[in-house]
Parts: structure tokens; C-alpha cells; sequence
């Protein structure tokens, strides 16, 4: 003798649970290769010398233009990009800008993982008494964390011989870290 089972479900509104469901915000973690997490950036407004930085040093100075980020992946791609002005006062020696970074309070270590490095920028005036120029730069970096890293600009000359600045107190400068997930 078969045997008939009538299984009761409730009733919904398929239209209703469709407008409930959010579809403003795409999870992280389905979001796919190649797509931006998140952006921060840090931004100096034309404000007197608190936007500069000097220095006669022939050893790289910690400025205070940073930027911080926290990772939500360990394995995402970290672009950063700065738009700053720099200064070089007459002489031969180079205006030397460098990247360094910091992870979770570690210290700062140059960001390819040494502590020393020629730096991003290189600018030298052998003719002219003094030189201001803009100047952008990016770079990429793959931390491996999702502890909170600290990107910050360094600054030194070739030569112990004259001034050197990034900033400007009549302009903006930028810096900005995007993460990329991978």
C-alpha cells in the first residue's frame, strides 16, 4: 500500500525577499581579483611651513608625509602614490626622496625590506640657485599582513652640503594607499 506524505511549507513572497536581499554591498571576500578594497589617503593643505620638511642630512630623515592603511587580506597588492613638491637650494648634490614603511609599530625599514636605499626620487640643480618642482611617484607593495602599515616619505641630499625640502607651503601635497585584491 503506498504511502503519501504532503509536506507543508510556508508560503513567501518571492518578490519581498528579493527586496530585502542587499545588493548595494558586494562582501570582500566575493569581490574579485583586481578589485580596489579600499583607499585611504592623507592630504596636506597649503598651510605655512606646517607642510614642509628640510633637512642638510646625507642620511635619510623621517618627514611627517604618511599615509596608513590596514589590509583586510594578507595576500592583497598595495599601490601607493604621492604628489608632493620638492626644493633644492644651488650646489651639486642630489635631492634624494625614499619610501619607507612600518608595520604595526615594528620601526621603519625601507620598503623593499632593507633599512637603506637610493630612494624613489633623484633630482639634482647644477645650475640655478634654487629649484622647486612637483613631482609624483607610486609604487607597489605586498606586505603579507593585515596588521596596520604606515607608508612614509624620508628625505636626504647626496652631500651633506646643502638644503633640501619636500613640501611646499603654497601648495597640496597627496599620499594615497589603495589596496588591490589579489
Amino acid at each position: 500500500m503506498p504511502v503519501k506524505i504532503n509536506a507543508h511549507k510556508p508560503e513567501f513572497n518571492l518578490r519581498e525577499k528579493l527586496n530585502r536581499l542587499d545588493t548595494e554591498r558586494v562582501p570582500y571576500e566575493k569581490m574579485p581579483s583586481g578589485s580596489v578594497i579600499q583607499t585611504q589617503f592623507s592630504y596636506y593643505r597649503v598651510g605655512g611651513t606646517n607642510n614642509e620638511f628640510e633637512t642638510t642630512s646625507s642620511t635619510f630623515q623621517q618627514s611627517p608625509f604618511l599615509v596608513k592603511i590596514s589590509p583586510k587580506f594578507a595576500d592583497s597588492t598595495i599601490k601607493f602614490e604621492a604628489a608632493i613638491n620638492i626644493k633644492q637650494n644651488d650646489g651639486s648634490s642630489y635631492v634624494r626622496v625614499a619610501l619607507y614603511k612600518d608595520i604595526d609599530g615594528g620601526g621603519y625599514n625601507y620598503f623593499s625590506g632593507g633599512t637603506i636605499g637610493h630612494g624613489f626620487i633623484t633630482f639634482r640643480n647644477n645650475s640655478a640657485t634654487t629649484v622647486w618642482d612637483h613631482v609624483n611617484f607610486t609604487a607597489f607593495d605586498r606586505p603579507q599582513t593585515i596588521k596596520p602599515v604606515t607608508y612614509r616619505l624620508y628625505l636626504s641630499n647626496s652631500g651633506n652640503t646643502q638644503n633640501v625640502r619636500i613640501g611646499e607651503n603654497s601648495a597640496d601635497e597627496y599620499l594615497s594607499a589603495m589596496e588591490i585584491k589579489q
